[in-house]
């Protein structure tokens, strides 16, 4: 992304050595330290936030995709809402994961007015969910 010209790139990890590890090796981004449960940054500060499998480790725990815990579908709520909270109005919010879209979409489409999806891979298929508001 950055070669492509997007020069503000924000990371997060709850990970300090992740964290450590990639500010050394790419000391031109902006690393931090930070929980997806806690989202410590401004409100309305993003256009854009990109998570890739992030959210899957929500539903590790979850015996069925089709009915997840009240725990889960809590913590799952935090999260969309700090991105609701960190997204400027008219800001995306982009999903990539192998979660399918009867499992995902119903989630998304209770913050976001718009919720498209695209499938790709062969055989073993991973999705990219991109929400937005109509705004």
């Amino acid at each position: 992304m950055y070669q492509d010209g997007y020069h503000s790139i924000t990371n997060i990890d709850y990970s300090t050595t992740v964290i450590s590890n990639m500010s050394k090796l790419y000391p031109h981004l902006q690393w931090k330290v930070m929980d997806m449960l806690n989202l410590e940054v401004d409100q309305s500060s993003f256009d854009v936030v990109i998570e890739k499998a992030t959210l899957d480790v929500l539903f590790v725990k979850e015996k069925s995709p089709w009915h997840i815990s009240d725990e889960t579908q809590a913590r799952l709520d935090k999260v969309l809402q700090g991105i609701c909270q960190a997204l400027k109005p008219k800001g995306k919010f982009i999903s990539i994961t192998f979660a399918q879209p009867h499992f995902r979409k119903k989630f998304y489409e209770n913050y976001w007015s718009i919720c498209e999806q695209q499938t790709f891979g062969h055989g073993f298929h991973f999705y990219f969910y991109t929400m937005r508001n109509k705004k």
